[in-house]
C-alpha cells in the first residue's frame, strides 16, 4: 500500500534509523497512522519497537532526548524529543507485528508506518473500516482493558463510524470500577476535551453500558444544557481570567447545578440525584480549577434567587475555593429542601461557621442618619463582603466607604 503520510519528524526517521541498524525495526502505530490515511491533522505519535533488548532500547532513546519509563511490569518510555512526547512501546520477544495488532483495541488503530520509507501496513483491514466509517474490535485482547470500552465511544464520535455489535457486546461486559480512577478521569479527559460533536455520546453511553459508571454527564449534551452551559461560562471567563479545558467546564456546569429543583430543566431530574451529587462532589476535591469554576458559575447564574452568604465569602477567604463551593452548594440545597451528598462533605470540613464581628452594622447606619427598614440588607451584605475580602485593612477604611456610599445617594432608603 502506497503511503499518503507526511511530516514525520526528522528525529523519528532517524531513531527509526538506528533500532534498523541495531538490528531491531520500530514502525509509527495507532492514531497517527489512522488520521493521516484522513487527510487529518495527527495530534499524538506513538512507536511500537520490535525485535531489540530493552537497555538497548533506552539507550537509543536517551541519545537523542529524554526518557522516562511509566510503569514497572511493561513498562510504557515517554520519549521526549524535538519538543513533543512520544509513547515507544517494547513488544515482547517473539511477538511480531502482526501479533502486536491483534493486541490492539480497534482494527482502525492497527495501522503501521514506517518512517523512514512510509510503508502502511494493514494486517487486521482497518483501512477498509476507515473507508467504510465501520469500527471492529481486533479480537478478544480487546477485553483486556475496560477503559477501552471509553475509548470505543471516543472512536465513534471523532470518527463519526459505527461500532459492530461485537464491539458494544464486549464493552458492556467490561467494568469501569476494576480500573483505577486517575485512568478513567484522564480517558473522560480526552472525551470531553476533544471538541468533537458530541450529540451522539448519550446514545453511546447506553450502548457502552456506562450509565451506571457515569450517570450524570450524558446529560449535559441536550441542546439546553449546551446553551446554557455557554451562555454562563462566557459571562465568568473574564471575570476568572482563565480559559479551562472543556472538559472541565462539562462537569463544573454540571457541580454548579447541584441543589437546584429538578423540575427547572428535564435533563437535570436524573443527575440531581444523591449518588450524581456525591459523584460530582468527590472529582470537585481532586481540582482546584474545577472547583474554581464551579464556585463561579454557582455565583453567576442570575436566573436564581440565591446570592452569595456572607459566610461562603468567608469560606472562599480561609478555605479556598474548592471549601466554598462545597459551602454553597450545600446551602443551596438546603434552601431547596433537599439532602444533598454535598452537606455530608460540608459537615466534615466544619464550613459553615459563624458571621464574623462587622465593623458596619446597622447601628453605624442610623449613627450616619439613615431611617431603618430593608434597604439596609443589600448595603450591609456588600460591607461585610468587602471587608471579609480583605478590602479595608482598618475599620476607619470602612467607615470612609460608608460616608462616600451614603454621599452617592446608593444607600438612601424610601
Amino acid at each position: 500500500m502506497e503511503s499518503p503520510l507526511r511530516g514525520i519528524p526528522d528525529m523519528v526517521r532517524q531513531l527509526a534509523k538506528a533500532v534498523s541498524a541495531a538490528g531491531g525495526e520500530l514502525w509509527i502505530v495507532g492514531g497517527w497512522v489512522r488520521d493521516r490515511l484522513l487527510d487529518r491533522e495527527p495530534r499524538d505519535l506513538d512507536l511500537v519497537c520490535f525485535a531489540l533488548e530493552p537497555d538497548e532500547l533506552d539507550r537509543l532513546l536517551r541519545s537523542r532526548g529524554a526518557l522516562q519509563l511509566v510503569g514497572r511490569a511493561f513498562p510504557v518510555r515517554k520519549w521526549f524529543a524535538g519538543g513533543r512526547v512520544h509513547d515507544v512501546q517494547l513488544a515482547p520477544a517473539g511477538v511480531d507485528l502482526a501479533a502486536d495488532a491483534r493486541q490492539r483495541d480497534l482494527c482502525v488503530n492497527a495501522l503501521y508506518c514506517h518512517p523512514v520509507n512510509g510503508t502502511v501496513v494493514d494486517p487486521l483491514g482497518g483501512a477498509e473500516d476507515l473507508r467504510t466509517r465501520r469500527l471492529r474490535v481486533t479480537g478478544p485482547a480487546f477485553s483486556a482493558d475496560p477503559v477501552r470500552k471509553l475509548r470505543l465511544v471516543r472512536a465513534c464520535v471523532r470518527l463519526e463510524a459505527e461500532a459492530e455489535e461485537e464491539a458494544w457486546t464486549r464493552a458492556r461486559a467490561m467494568v469501569l470500577g476494576q480500573v483505577a480512577r486517575e485512568r478513567v478521569f484522564e480517558e473522560l479527559r480526552a472525551l470531553l476535551s476533544a471538541h468533537l460533536p458530541l450529540v451522539r455520546v448519550p446514545e453511546l453511553w447506553e450502548r457502552a453500558g456506562l450509565v451506571s459508571d457515569w450517570p450524570e454527564l450524558p446529560f449535559l449534551y441536550s441542546r439546553e444544557a449546551a446553551i446554557a452551559a455557554g451562555r454562563r461560562l462566557s459571562a465568568v471567563g473574564v471575570q476568572l481570567q482563565l480559559l479551562p479545558e472543556p472538559f472541565l467546564e462539562v462537569l463544573a456546569h454540571l457541580a454548579s447545578e447541584i441543589g437546584e429543583p429538578p423540575a427547572r430543566s428535564s435533563w437535570l431530574a436524573r443527575v440531581l440525584e444523591d449518588r450524581a451529587c456525591a459523584e460530582v462532589s468527590a472529582r470537585v476535591e481532586r481540582d482546584e480549577r474545577l472547583a474554581e469554576l464551579s464556585l463561579a458559575l454557582a455565583g453567576a447564574d442570575e436566573s436564581t434567587a440565591f446570592s452569595i452568604d456572607l459566610e461562603l465569602v468567608q469560606l472562599a477567604r480561609k478555605h479556598g475555593p474548592l471549601a466554598a463551593n462545597a459551602a454553597r452548594l450545600n446551602v443551596r440545597a438546603a434552601e431547596r429542601g433537599r439532602a444533598c451528598a454535598v452537606s455530608e462533605r460540608a459537615a466534615r470540613l466544619t464550613l459553615l461557621e459563624g458571621k464574623p464581628d462587622a465593623w458596619i452594622t446597622g447601628r453605624e447606619l442610623q449613627e450616619q442618619g439613615l431611617r431603618p427598614g430593608p434597604h439596609f440588607a443589600p448595603l450591609l451584605d456588600r460591607a461585610l463582603t468587602h471587608q471579609l475580602r480583605g478590602d479595608w485593612s482598618e475599620r476607619s477604611a470602612a467607615m470612609r466607604w460608608l460616608a462616600q456610599q451614603i454621599a452617592s445617594g446608593s444607600c438612601a432608603g424610601p
